[in-house]
C-alpha cells in the first residue's frame, strides 16, 4: 500500500507511533530510525553507539540521546505529512541485530587482544588522565 499525500492523509501502514520509537531508541539507539523506515541512518546510529561505547562513554550518551530525539521527529513528521513514511520490513531488526553483535564480537575481540597481550594503548588508560596525587 502506498501512501497519500492529498490532503496530509497518510495510509495507515505508514503512521508511526513516536512512543514507541522513543522506547526502541532508549533501549537499542538507531532501532527507533529503522522502526521510522530509516534503515541506513538506524545502522549508522548503532554503530557509532557502539563504537562510542567501547572507546569512551560519553559519545555513546551524545549519539543515544541524539537517536531518542532524531525517532521521536521524524515519526512525528510522517505522521504530520512532512515527510513520507517508509514501511518496516521485517528484515530491517534482523539486519540491526546482525551488525550489533558483529561489531560487538570485533571490538570485544581487539579489547580482549589487547588485554591478555598488554597492548593497551595509553590512550586508553584513564589512569594517564588522572592527576599524580603521589606528587603532592
Amino acid at each position: 500500500m502506498t501512501c497519500v499525500f492529498a490532503e496530509n492523509e497518510i495510509s495507515r501502514d505508514h503512521k508511526k507511533d513516536p512512543r514507541i520509537a522513543v522506547i526502541l531508541s532508549i533501549f537499542f539507539p538507531g532501532l527507533g530510525q529503522i522502526y521510522n523506515g530509516e534503515l541506513k541512518k538506524g545502522i549508522c546510529v548503532e554503530a557509532g553507539a557502539i563504537i562510542g561505547l567501547f572507546i569512551l562513554l560519553v559519545p555513546s550518551i551524545i549519539i543515544g540521546v541524539y537517536a531518542i530525539y532524531d525517532a521521536y521527529t521524524t515519526a512525528t513528521k510522517i505522521n504530520s505529512g512532512l515527510i513520507q513514511g517508509k514501511p518496516m520490513k521485517w528484515s530491517y531488526p534482523v539486519l540491526y541485530l546482525l551488525v550489533y553483535i558483529g561489531i560487538s564480537i570485533i571490538i570485544s575481540y581487539i579489547f580482549i587482544e589487547w588485554i591478555f597481550q598488554g597492548n593497551v594503548p595509553e590512550s586508553l588508560i584513564l589512569t594517564n588522565y588522572l592527576p599524580d596525587f603521589n606528587k603532592y
